[in-house]
């Protein structure tokens, strides 16, 4: 320093006790001690507690005014001079803090010079294919600027994490492809490996699913053109057909004499296997829809297959 520093010395000189009865009033109090511990009072000596109570909270009252008697004596000596002391260590706070912002100033310079030599070393390291991408700021560790890490040290670190990074974008475009693009775009969000093959897994399974319903759309469309036309009949044909088949149950139980046929009826009474018939029609369906009606046909027993 210019100046060289005056020693900070203080004499403090002897403090002449405090003079009184304390003695007495400590075996006073002894006294009081060893009498009160343990007394109850009766009711008829409330009274005479309460006032004893009085006289005692007199006595703490007293104390308390010699203590305070005996700051104010003291300290009137010293407070100047506490009070000087204080004002003086304000002043030298004030130069040490003037010298503190140079000294950070410095620092801050050196640290700079440091963050650019190691901006420098991520250029070349990282050339024209990887610094678009992965740029400076999200590879530099703010402790590598401190005086504590060689720059050898920040240097390496940072062309290994640059490594690190180039291997991650080949397996990105080796992996995914087409969507390479798409995966980068997410992978420079927090430069996490895992969120670009993320983003390839659900974007393969959207074309996937997409796929898939288009097949089953193609192949529910190719049934519905395969399928034979149905013309359903008119209203003429179906009252036709409803009163031949009454005509034919009606005679199926009668004899030629005219007599009802009562074996037969009989006969025909028992449970009966139902009748299966089989029928030609087009549907479309749904894969969900698929899984129930082959559920259905196997729990109802009923025979399918497609129309060659």
């Amino acid at each position: 320093m210019a100046n060289e520093l005056v020693q900070v010395r203080i004499q403090v000189s002897p403090i002449p006790e405090p003079t009184g009865n304390l003695d007495e009033v400590q075996a006073n109090i002894d006294t009081l001690l060893a009498s009160y511990t343990g007394r109850v009072y009766t009711a008829e000596e409330i009274k005479s507690a309460k006032d004893d109570r009085a006289q005692v909270n007199k006595w703490d009252k007293q104390l308390a005014e010699a203590a305070k008697a005996i700051k104010d004596k003291y300290l009137e000596k010293v407070d100047p001079t506490l009070n000087r002391i204080a004002e003086m260590r304000g002043q030298v706070k004030q130069v040490s803090a003037a010298i503190d912002h140079q000294v950070k100033a410095v620092e801050e310079a050196e640290r700079e010079e440091k963050r650019k030599a190691l901006e420098q070393i991520y250029q070349d390291a990282a050339g024209a294919d990887l610094a678009p991408i992965v740029p400076f700021d999200s590879l530099l560790d703010r402790r590598w600027l401190n005086k504590t890490v060689p720059i050898s040290t920040a240097s390496r670190e940072l062309r290994r994490l640059l490594e690190q990074r180039r291997e991650e974008l080949r397996i990105i475009h080796e992996t995914c492809d087409d969507d390479a693009e798409a995966c980068i775009a997410e992978y420079t969000r927090a430069f996490r490996l895992n969120d670009a093959l993320r983003e390839y897994q659900r974007r393969k399974d959207l074309r996937l699913a997409a796929a898939q319903a288009e097949a089953a759309r193609a192949e529910a469309e190719q049934a519905r053109k395969t399928a034979p036309v149905m013309i359903p009949p008119s209203e003429e044909e179906r009252q036709i057909k409803a009163e031949a088949s009454a005509a034919a149950h009606a005679g199926a139980f009668v004899t030629a004499e005219g007599r009802l046929d009562t074996d037969l009826l009989q006969t025909f009474a028992q449970p009966q296997e139902p009748e299966r018939r089989r029928y030609r029609f087009w549907v479309e369906f749904t894969q969900e829809d698929i899984r129930w009606f082959k559920a259905a046909a196997a729990e109802r027993g009923f025979r399918f297959g497609s129309i060659k």
